[in-house]
């Protein structure tokens, strides 16, 4: 059980970072993204969104942060 929760903690964290990856490229005004937050904290069904968001997040990387090697040339 304490596994469990450390890696939804974890999980979490990561859904979050690319919600507010998300919500920063579309150039979101801050009060959306409270609103956003509140209602994501709020509900449970979006909690659980936002956790297989950090899942899915280590396998499809959404936000594409491998660097590409440069070219010499």
């Amino acid at each position: 059980m304490n596994l469990f929760v450390i890696t939804a903690v974890i999980y979490g964290l990561q859904g979050m970072a690319v919600a507010v990856y998300f919500l920063d490229k579309k150039s979101v005004p801050v009060f959306l993204w409270v609103i956003v937050f509140i209602l994501i904290f709020s509900q449970p069904l979006l909690i659980g969104l936002l956790l297989g968001l950090g899942l899915f997040d280590t396998w499809l990387d959404f936000r594409k942060l491998k660097v590409k090697p440069a070219v010499d040339g």
